[in-house]
């Protein structure tokens, strides 16, 4: 029952429409992506996949590059997602009980959002998939490096 309160919050947030969802596609676009999901769940705007392409096009002009996750916030700041006098704070995984947590796949390269721990399972939106994902916290753990991020005020 634990594991369906984050989907349900999802499901409310926006996250789960088709306007939404899949979110990244084949763009190098992850990290921006994963503030916008991570954005809407913490202050409940949904922010459609057209928005976002929008502000991943400004930002990466014709280079087509993807984004460290300071210059997606950055970002997400200026087009209003997240608030102005927000940063983003180093996390640990426990943290996640106070709002989603950002994390970097290393070897992938690739930016999700953590959405829940339960024992030694946790939610993940990841940009290129349509429905949250399910992996365990220490392979969570090898893939991050156990570093994470949340945005503050």
């Amino acid at each position: 029952m634990k594991l369906l309160l984050p989907i349900l919050l999802l499901l409310l947030a926006g996250c789960a429409s088709p306007n939404a969802r899949p979110t990244q596609g084949v763009l190098p676009s992850c990290a921006l992506y994963a503030i916008a999901d991570a954005a809407e769940i913490q202050y409940g705007k949904p922010i459609s996949s057209e928005e976002r392409l929008r502000v991943w096009r400004q930002l990466s002009g014709k280079q087509r590059n993807g984004l460290t996750l300071e210059q997606a916030f950055e970002a997400a700041e200026k087009a209003g997602w997240v608030p102005a006098d927000s940063y983003l704070h180093v996390a640990v995984l426990n943290d996640v009980a106070l709002s989603p947590l950002l994390a970097t796949l290393e070897r992938e390269r690739h930016g999700i959002v953590v959405l829940s721990k339960v024992g030694d399972y946790v939610i993940c939106l990841d940009p290129k998939e349509e429905a949250p994902k399910i992996m365990t916290v220490k392979k969570l753990e090898q893939a991050t490096g156990g570093l994470y991020w949340r945005v503050a005020r």
